[in-house]
């Protein structure tokens, strides 16, 4: 048995950007935006398209160049850009400067469009479970902060986290001494 749940008159309605929550891209006249089960227009349809939903921010393309946009549809990241990557977990959106077909130079945003690094780098990624970041550039490898300062020099030819076991020592409820054996990336 099947059940309509909503009905509306878009042209496509479409969950794959918005992932888990109760939210779907719409379609209508050629446009996209955000809205919520009680048919609540979220984020108007002006967008070629919708991106990806991240917490509070709406990755959307406009025009061609992908900006940020929050709940109200108010820009947070101007619409200037070739490509912003998946956010961070330390909270920056990497983004893209096209320099040959399929080839970007890559720098950082914060949530609010302020250039933290600037777009000179081959790659950037974010190390597991920790704010650093390695970044390469023509081949070597280096490690910056998340404001974007380098903290190891583009040196090396690969940098990697790995994961190891920490002994920790803990009291329990009764106040004896316990060894605890944790898996950590360093």
């Amino acid at each position: 048995n099947l059940q309509v749940l909503m009905e509306g008159d878009f042209e496509e309605i479409s969950v794959e950007s918005t992932g888990r929550r109760p939210i779907f891209a719409v379609k209508q006249q050629g446009r996209w935006g955000i809205m919520d089960y009680q048919k609540r227009l979220l984020v108007p349809c002006e967008y070629d398209k919708i991106h990806k939903v991240v917490e509070q921010h709406v990755v959307a393309v406009k025009n061609g160049k992908m900006g940020i946009v929050d709940w109200n549809g108010k820009p947070e990241v101007p619409f200037e850009y070739e490509m912003i990557g998946e956010r961070l977990r330390n909270g920056l959106f990497p983004f893209g400067v096209g320099i040959s077909a399929g080839r970007y130079r890559w720098g950082l945003l914060d949530s609010i469009g302020h250039i933290v690094l600037p777009a000179e780098y081959d790659q950037v990624e974010q190390f597991y479970y920790c704010d650093l970041m390695k970044v390469k550039k023509d081949g070597k490898c280096g490690i910056l902060d998340p404001r974007g300062k380098l903290r190891a020099p583009l040196q090396f030819l690969d940098i990697m986290a790995w994961k190891h076991f920490l002994t920790t020592e803990k009291t329990d409820k009764s106040g004896k001494p316990q060894s605890f054996r944790e898996e950590v990336y360093g």
